[in-house]
């Protein structure tokens, strides 16, 4: 179910691109299909990454969050340097490899995330808890909220 909204969800961002961008691929570069296609070479990484996340074991994530945390924190500090931060629309936030040109601070909040893996296990607690689809209850770092009430 989660490939079939994925998959709605970029044909829908190619359309949106493909309308909206093939005058100006036409006029700037000759090609009506400049935007889409590189907008399409990126979602099919993007379903790549998420085919792979989806069947690796999340404790797999949890082991390798600090040195990927620790390679975020490198990339954003880079990004201050001059002459390796790149400027862009009058804020230094790139990093260009080549053809490819990256913000660190996507990759520091993907690595955020991976890291809030490690505060279940460190607590005692070994795994988030959810019950129900209404009632809204959840336990993190031993101890146990209930949202119940709210709704």
């Amino acid at each position: 179910m989660l490939l079939v909204a994925t998959a709605m969800l970029v044909i829908t961002g190619l359309l949106a691109v493909y309308t909206s961008s093939f005058a100006v691929g036409y006029q700037e570069f000759g090609d009506t299909n400049y935007f889409v296609g590189r907008q399409a070479v990126f979602a099919l990484l993007g379903v790549g990454a998420l085919i792979l996340f989806m069947r690796m074991d999340y404790n797999r994530l949890r082991a390798w969050s600090v040195p990927m945390l620790l390679l975020a924190l490198a990339g954003l500090i880079a990004v201050l340097l001059p002459g390796i931060g790149v400027e862009r629309n009058g804020a230094t936030r790139w990093l260009v490899f080549g053809p490819v040109s990256v913000q660190p601070s996507e990759f520091a909040k993907s690595c955020e995330i991976s890291r809030s893996f490690r505060a279940p296990r460190r607590s005692g607690v070994d795994r988030w808890t959810f019950e129900g689809s209404w009632n809204r209850r959840f336990e993190w770092r031993g101890t146990r909220f209930d949202t119940e009430r709210a709704w």
